[in-house]
C-alpha cells in the first residue's frame, strides 16, 4: 500500500469490489419480486407527489400573471394620475398601437388648461 491512512485505502478497495451475482435462479427471482412488489407498494406516492408539483407550479403561474396584471394596472392609474396633476389628463396612452398619442381635447369635458399643440 502507498503511503497514507490505511483505512482509506481498504475502503477504496472495498467500493471498487464488484458486487456478488445472485448465485441462484431462485435468489434472483427473489430480488426481482421484492423489487417489483416495492415499486407497486409506492407508486401511488410517486404519482400524488408529482401531482402536487404540478399543481404548485400551476398556482404559481396563475399567481404571477395576476400580479403583473395587477401591478401593471396600478402603474398606468399612477401614470394617469400624474398626467391629472401636470394637467395634461389627455396625455399620450402606453396603449396606443403608435406609441405616440394626440394632443386633442378629450371628448365630453371642459377643460381650462387645455392648450392645442
Amino acid at each position: 500500500m502507498p503511503g497514507g491512512c490505511p483505512l482509506f485505502w481498504s475502503a477504496l478497495a472495498a467500493a471498487t469490489e464488484p458486487e456478488p451475482m445472485p448465485v441462484t435462479l431462485d435468489e434472483a427471482a427473489e430480488r426481482a419480486t421484492s423489487a417489483a412488489t416495492w415499486v407497486e407498494e409506492n407508486w401511488s406516492t410517486w404519482l400524488n407527489t408529482g401531482l402536487r408539483i404540478l399543481l404548485i407550479l400551476v398556482v404559481a403561474l396563475l399567481l404571477r400573471t395576476a400580479v403583473r396584471r395587477a401591478l401593471t394596472k396600478l402603474i398606468e392609474r399612477m401614470n394617469r394620475s400624474a398626467q391629472a396633476v401636470e394637467g395634461r389628463p389627455w396625455a399620450v396612452s402606453s396603449s396606443t398601437p403608435s406609441g405616440g398619442g394626440s394632443a386633442r381635447r378629450p371628448s365630453g369635458r371642459c377643460c381650462a388648461r387645455w392648450r392645442p399643440s
